[in-house]
């Protein structure tokens, strides 16, 4: 999915005014388009409304997020180093910024977060694929370093490594739950606990 710069720059200036406390359901157009450094009209050149600047912005931030994750896991070299690229991304893409969740759980949700899952659903689907594609591969590279047996089954890696980071992220990466452990040992149990479930 691409955006202009000034639909970059609309997302950036939301993503801005949340990181700044700011009540996303107080907005007002006015808000965002200061935030963005650009004329309010601008911003209706690009959306509707102010629910579908917010609901665009999580997908933005979402696919953003992944794309940095992808690149992160590309570079490494290993089953363990993948991952623990993976998580590091993961870990400090939240802990250091506003991420596609945090956005949605200060919104109060996105008010037709079924109109966009349905409009982008072709998108959202292929970046599901890739990413189930990502997860077998990891485990077949794994098996091959001899860490598990060879994966049979697709669905279970999948559930594994969804369970694994959805976990990571909600107790390791929420805002509330910073500081109580360091990243990187957060990083390396989850990579313990993946190699287990695999095996």
């Amino acid at each position: 999915m691409t955006y202009s710069e000034k639909e970059i720059a609309i997302f950036e200036g939301v993503r801005k005014l949340a990181l700044q406390g700011a009540d996303l359901r107080a907005l007002k157009a006015d808000d965002i388009a200061r935030a963005a450094g650009l004329g309010k009209g601008t911003l209706y050149n690009y959306f509707s409304s102010k629910e579908e600047i917010i609901s665009h912005t999580v997908l933005y931030d979402l696919f953003r997020q992944m794309d940095e994750v992808l690149a992160a896991v590309e570079g490494a070299e290993g089953f363990l180093n993948k991952c623990r690229a993976a998580l590091t991304r993961l870990g400090e893409g939240a802990r250091q910024s506003m991420g596609p969740f945090q956005l949605l759980l200060l919104y109060g949700g996105v008010p037709d977060w079924k109109g966009m899952a349905q409009a982008f659903s072709s998108e959202m689907q292929a970046r599901r694929a890739q990413v189930e594609e990502l997860a077998w591969q990891l485990a077949c590279l794994g098996a091959e370093e001899g860490l598990f047996p060879q994966p049979i089954d697709r669905t279970y890696v999948w559930r594994v490594f969804t369970s694994a980071t959805m976990g990571f992220q909600q107790l390791d990466c929420a805002p509330c739950m910073q500081g109580c452990q360091p990243l990187d040992e957060a990083v390396e149990e989850v990579c313990r606990l993946l190699v287990k479930a695999l095996s």
